[in-house]
């Protein structure tokens, strides 16, 4: 994400309890990787579906 210029925060929930904790509420799940974007929620790697969410296109 960084290479196309999107702003995010990467949480290690293995080692911050507070930021598991909000994952699962969010996603209802406790599998990684979770993107949060607006109100969408995406649980596992979905690199279109990530792409679609953030309007970005890999080169």
């Amino acid at each position: 994400m960084a290479r196309h210029g999107v702003q995010y925060e990467e949480l290690n929930v293995s080692d911050n309890h507070l930021a598991r904790a909000e994952m699962a509420s969010a996603s209802h799940q406790f599998g990684v990787p979770v993107l949060a974007v607006n109100d969408e929620i995406y649980v596992g790697f979905d690199r279109v579906a990530y792409e679609e969410a953030l309007k970005i296109r890999e080169a």
